[in-house]
């Protein structure tokens, strides 16, 4: 009969504690390297392009003609409290329209509002695609579309 020693004990128990620790590197760096891919898919699809929307006309409760809303996200536009752009004016749906990143260029898309949004004063049936200057129309207020020179 082989007798087991105290070194082949602790042999053993060091190469299994070896495997784990690869195991465990291996795993760390899968985890990695999906977070990176991750991080990478998401910033395709995040805006290049800063912009801004300018208001020229609104009723008295929605605020000073003048403001600027920084566009660096998609924003929703409405009456609701949870909408970025939060307008009083009775003619603007709770959730009326939202303006995100299209992957090349800014979108508006009404969102089955009531009275509808204009771009350029023609009432937006699908999302369209934005450029400086364009005018956007949610009930009382407008607002101009600035884009940076490209």
């Amino acid at each position: 009969m082989a007798s087991v020693s105290l070194t082949d004990i602790l042999t053993l128990l060091a190469r299994l504690a070896f495997v784990l620790l690869l195991y465990i590197f291996v795993v760390s760096v899968l985890f990695s390297l999906r977070r990176t891919i991750r991080a990478t898919a998401a910033a395709a699809h995040e805006p290049r392009v800063p912009a801004r929307l300018v208001l020229t006309e609104a009723a008295p409760g929605d605020g000073p003609t003048g403001r600027v809303v920084t566009l660096d996200r998609p924003l929703l536009i409405g009456r609701r409290p949870d909408c970025d752009i939060a307008l009083r004016d009775d003619s603007v749906s709770g959730h009326h329209a939202q303006i995100a990143w299209g992957g090349e260029s800014w979108q508006i898309e009404d969102l089955g509002s009531t009275n509808g949004t204009l771009v350029n004063g023609q009432r937006a049936t699908r999302s369209v695609a934005l450029r400086s200057g364009d005018v956007i129309q949610a009930g009382s207020a407008t607002w101009r579309v600035e884009l940076p020179e490209a």
